[in-house]
């Protein structure tokens, strides 16, 4: 018995002091957390106090070095009445575009805004004339505004003869592609700029866009379709009638293709139904525009004559995306199954690579087929020239898969280093491709 209660005791004696060093321990992290927590977020407000109040009175050499700081910046809702006075006034680096100061903070500022800041940011607009990357960027603030009126304070300014923002455009309107429910409160300012501004191509692929999601009824659009029609016969004529280069006339074709994704949404129309059947029809409009038209007339619940499938699956420039169209549509059987094969796609789709690069061949020949069997690039890989400015050049599209009955419209190994095929072996021109 006596054993038993020491054993009892000296156990009790060893844990107390333990137990109390423990929970002293506790007590002491418990509070240094605390005070962390709570000493964190003035520092932080203290470091961006600190580096706005230098950037105010900076030079040159002294921005490039704030410059390097901004990725490790956190800037909080009290910072914004100081950004906005570094925002008001012309920095020395604001020829550095995308790389000025003022650049950066504007991105920084879309995360803090409030309703102080839409209003601001109208004001100052008229002095960032010239600087077409600050003012993208200022819009681009408004674009991202979490309640109606950036949003048409944004389309209020960019209705006011704002010139075009060059490479910067999709800074303002392109950023509503990611927040579609914002387009139904802007459609009508959207109508209006897709008629006549720098900005019509976007605003079209805005419309459809909100169309194609439901976000813009086709009921609130019979108002515009007068207007939209019009808009598509000018672009036309416009084309027709004057010396476009390059770029432009692909814009013109993009505008057009828009346009004609609207007029899917509309119920059945007599002028519809004859501007796209014309449209499909015209030999001498661009392939993309005559595939645009023909999947809206389908889509609209036109009919669409077997020949016009067949001539858009026959054409290397519009064969994979009619594809895709058809696919997507869930009108897949319509496509020709002439061109239902992996040479005839393998074509379409190297054909769609160069496109995307700007460049335009004018025909294609099947120069042999490489079967790899095992590994990553499993598969068959088509070997192709195409000519473009009179010369002839190797490229490769694939892998198709090695069941020859499949097929797939993207192949990604394709692609071209624009040199002639020479002498090489096949298996040399897909190696030196796709290494």
């Amino acid at each position: 018995m006596s054993h038993s209660n020491a054993f009892k005791t000296g156990t009790t004696s060893g844990i107390l002091p333990d137990l109390r060093s423990f929970l002293i321990l506790t007590v002491l992290l418990s509070a240094l957390s605390l005070f962390e927590s709570c000493t964190k977020p003035a520092q932080t407000r203290r470091a961006s106090e600190v580096f706005l109040q230098t950037v105010e009175s900076a030079d040159d050499a002294g921005l490039d070095t704030l410059r390097n700081q901004m990725g490790d910046l956190v800037l909080l809702p009290e910072d914004l009445p100081a950004i906005l006075q570094v925002l008001e006034k012309p920095k020395p680096d604001d020829k550095l575009g995308e790389n000025s100061i003022r650049f950066l903070l504007f991105q920084r500022l879309a995360g803090i805004q409030n309703e102080e800041t839409s209003r601001f940011i109208e004001q100052l607009f008229p002095s960032l004339e010239g600087n077409a990357a600050l003012q993208a960027a200022a819009l681009g603030v408004l674009a991202q505004g979490k309640s109606e009126e950036p949003l048409r304070i944004m389309m209020r300014i960019l209705r006011q003869d704002t010139p075009g923002l060059g490479p910067y455009e999709g800074m303002v309107l392109g950023q509503l592609f990611e927040f579609p429910e914002k387009i139904p409160l802007i459609s009508e300012e959207l109508f209006l700029l897709a008629i006549d501004s720098p900005y019509e191509l976007q605003a079209l692929e805005l419309i459809a866009a909100g169309l194609s999601a439901g976000q813009i009824k086709p009921a609130d659009m019979q108002g515009s379709l007068t207007a939209l029609v019009n808009k598509f016969q000018q672009t036309g004529l416009s084309a027709q009638t004057s010396r476009r280069t390059a770029e432009v006339s692909d814009e013109t074709g993009q505008i057009k293709s828009s346009i004609l994704q609207c007029f899917a949404y509309f119920p059945a129309d007599t002028t519809i139904g004859q501007l796209l059947y014309q449209t499909m029809n015209d030999s001498k409009e661009k392939p993309s525009v005559r595939l645009a038209a023909a999947m809206a007339a389908l889509n609209g619940g036109f009919v669409v004559e077997s020949a016009i499938w067949e001539m858009l699956a026959g054409d290397f420039r519009t064969r994979n995306q009619l594809f895709i169209d058809l696919a997507q549509s869930g009108h897949g059987a319509l496509f020709p199954a002439t061109y239902f094969n992996q040479q005839a796609l393998a074509e379409g789709d190297l054909a769609a690579w160069l496109a995307s690069r700007g460049n335009t061949p004018e025909a294609f020949r099947l120069t042999g087929k490489v079967k790899i069997e095992n590994g990553p690039e499993a598969g068959n890989i088509f070997v192709f020239e195409f000519k473009e400015k009179g010369q002839w050049m190797a490229g490769i599209s694939g892998p198709q898969p090695l069941d020859s009955t499949d097929v797939v419209e993207t192949g990604y190994l394709t692609t071209s280093k624009f040199e002639k095929t020479g002498k090489r072996k096949l298996t040399e021109i897909v190696e030196d491709l796709i290494e």
